[in-house]
């Protein structure tokens, strides 16, 4: 409790009676700020006594800006404590007392009552992201009132990893709580990403009234990213909330509704999102576990840490995989099944299924159930593809020639030869693009036999020549690639390290097959030459057995991507031959897939007078030079004899 002489000098400041005070006890009175409430004019107050801390370097002036921010938020109808000004129209005071400056605030009454995270509250969690949502697009246009700013930023402050040094007796730790660091420092900062956040929106800094969450203790807010004011709020949550045991888990309920609360109310990018559980992951490095009651000893605190776990066995990445699901966009899911099913949909639930993902691109199944305006229940199956900017070296725009592919008319010259997925919604910015597709049932991949290959290649043979015979089918598409990959693929291969490994002495393998590498490329002119000569045609650029489906002799060809477009007759079927781990399968591929080929080809294109088709010649091109880095690269012999063996079955090829 405080002294007389503050709780006189409170009561003249903000002019109410001494004898309505209430001392408010707070974790038995261990925390070092005093609450008091105070009645006036029939209504209840509370009012906050702060002693000095070290984390201010004008602690007035810093709290002064937290509340204007406060009440700044309060004038907007954001449900938050709100703060009262003094005698002297400042919304915090400050008197000396037995030598220390003590900093006092006061707001009206919240009512209430604490909630104990029971995680199982979908909607609770909801409005708790909401209100986080509200209060972070709000900060977005805060213009502060004459000299008041938040002067703290995460950059500067205790927040921002000035006790990591501590950490340095668990080296471990220690060298991943400075990666982390520098990976943060790097982050842009930008009006939609970085702002005043509220920083310490725990359990024990809102109160819940009915559906209501009122929000106060803005007193630690700091300029810092949005996505950390989530991750702290998370980890809170999550730590009191998710339940016990595996039967009570609640962690998808949490993450995925206080999320869907956020997005409601305030729009994050996707790259924000996925920087959530970094962030979590350095307010768990923040924490004392022994200090702060997070359910593990240091053994474990420091195991989890270096194995991306925050506690109990709940690994980050699930945390990635929900975020994932909570940031899916229910408006154009909603639009994407009214387009499939061409009837008016009401409800739907859906879950998420990774299908695969590079470094760049993710694919998502999105399965479920929709319900129609007349209760009809229709099972649903979608695929979501985002992919995020990237740029070759050798085609700046390639990375989004497939957005152009399914956001334009070329599926209107698809025919039962070849076919593509739907596009049921696509959407593009200058980092991403989005596709919502058909999800294709099919043989695909491993399990296509041969003879399946064998069907589809001349399939393809006949795409190919309908589309040659036909100009006009593409002459407005102008996103298609040049005719121009065999050679940028030998001039890369020039600039490469496994060009002097060709001709060094640790590329130990059989001198014929040596020899047929070095020969095309010192004959690359007349190799090339000789290409050249090949009929242009379309082609899809990654064909190979994952890119394709058979169902029902219909063909469906899927990454339509920064390699589709014009190409020498053959590349396709080159690339189906040797993109392929079974080594052993090329030289059957060879003899049964070119002959299909040509002869699908040969039902709209007349080829009798074509020499020769120098499909070896594109092998070495497109897929030698791949197999001298591999052996380059190889950690073993067994690894070195399987390039070794790919080697002799392309030298084999045609004999």
């Amino acid at each position: 409790m405080v002294s007389k002489n503050l709780l006189e000098f409170a009561a003249k400041n903000y002019d109410f009676d001494i004898d309505t005070l209430e001392y408010i006890p707070r974790n038995g009175g261990k925390i070092e700020n005093q609450i008091y409430a105070f009645y006036k004019n029939d209504k209840k107050y509370i009012i906050k006594f702060d002693p000095p801390s070290s984390q201010y370097s004008n602690q007035l002036r810093e709290t002064g800006a937290a509340m204007d921010f406060n009440y700044y938020l309060a004038k907007n109808n954001i449900n938050v404590s709100v703060p009262l000004k003094a005698a002297n129209g400042e919304l915090a005071v400050s008197i000396q007392d037995n030598g220390e400056d003590y900093i006092i605030t006061a707001f009206n009454w919240l009512n209430g009552e604490t909630w104990a995270f029971d995680g199982s509250n979908d909607k609770m969690c909801f409005n708790l992201g909401k209100v986080m949502g509200d209060i972070h697009r709000l900060a977005k246009d805060y213009k502060p009132q004459n000299e008041y700013d938040v002067l703290k930023d995460i950059s500067g402050c205790h927040s921002m990893g000035s006790s990591f040094g501590d950490l340095k007796i668990y080296p471990t730790v220690y060298k991943i709580a400075q990666e982390l660091l520098e990976e943060m420092k790097a982050l842009p900062r930008n009006k939609d990403s970085f702002g005043i956040i509220h920083e310490d929106l725990h359990q024990g800094n809102f109160f819940v009234d009915g559906d209501k969450i009122n929000a106060f203790d803005f007193g630690d807010s700091m300029y810092g990213w949005y996505a950390l004011d989530i991750a702290i709020s998370l980890c809170h949550a999550l730590w009191w909330g998710r339940g016990g045991n595996k039967v009570n888990d609640f962690t998808n309920v949490i993450v995925e509704n206080f999320l869907k609360g956020y997005l409601s109310a305030n729009k994050l990018s996707d790259f924000w999102l996925s920087k959530i559980p970094m962030f979590m992951k350095y307010h768990h490095l923040r924490m004392d576990p022994e200090g702060h009651g997070i359910g593990c000893n240091r053994e474990e605190w420091i195991y989890y840490i270096e194995n991306d776990i925050l506690f109990d066995g709940l690994e980050l990445k699930t945390i990635s995989d929900i975020i994932n699901n909570a940031a899916l966009n229910r408006e154009v899911l909603l639009s994407v099944l009214q387009k499939k099913f061409g009837e008016n949909i009401i409800n739907y639930d859906y879950q998420i299924t990774k299908l695969y993902g590079w470094v760049c691109n993710d694919v998502r199944l999105i399965s479920g159930i929709a319900e129609t305006i007349h209760g009809k229940l229709l099972p649903f199956k979608v695929v979501l593809k985002t992919q995020r900017k990237v740029s070759p070296p050798l085609d700046a725009d390639a990375w989004t020639r497939e957005y152009y592919f399914y956001a334009s008319d070329f599926y209107k010259i698809l025919d039962e030869n070849a076919g593509m997925p739907e596009c049921y919604h696509s959407e593009i910015s200058e980092e991403k693009y989005v596709l919502w597709l058909e999800y294709i049932e099919g043989a695909v991949g491993d399990d296509l036999t041969t003879d399946d290959l064998e069907y589809i290649s001349g399939k393809l043979g006949a795409f190919h020549g309908r589309i040659y015979t036909q100009p006009e089918l593409t002459e407005n598409l102008s996103f298609l690639s040049l005719n121009n990959f065999m050679e940028k693929k030998i001039w890369s291969w020039h600039k490469s390290p496994e060009y002097d490994y060709l001709r060094s002495e640790a590329f130990d393998v059989p001198e014929r097959l040596k020899h047929m590498l070095i020969e095309t490329d010192d004959n690359k002119a007349e190799v090339f030459d000789k290409l050249k000569q090949l009929p242009v045609v379309f082609h899809h650029g990654d064909f190979h057995a994952g890119n394709m489906f058979l169902n029902n002799d219909e063909v469906v060809l899927i990454d339509w991507g920064d390699g589709a477009g014009w190409g020498y007759l053959g590349e396709d079927i080159v690339n189906l031959i040797c993109d392929n781990p079974n080594i052993e399968l090329w030289d059957e591929y060879y003899r049964k897939l070119i002959p299909a080929y040509l002869k699908g080809i040969s039902e709209y294109m007349d080829i009798s007078k074509i020499e020769s088709f120098y499909f070896k010649e594109m092998i070495i091109i497109s897929h030698g030079y791949d197999i001298v880095r591999k052996h380059m690269l190889a950690q073993n012999r067994d690894e070195k004899e399987k390039q070794i063996t790919a080697l002799q079955k392309i030298y084999e090829m045609g004999e």
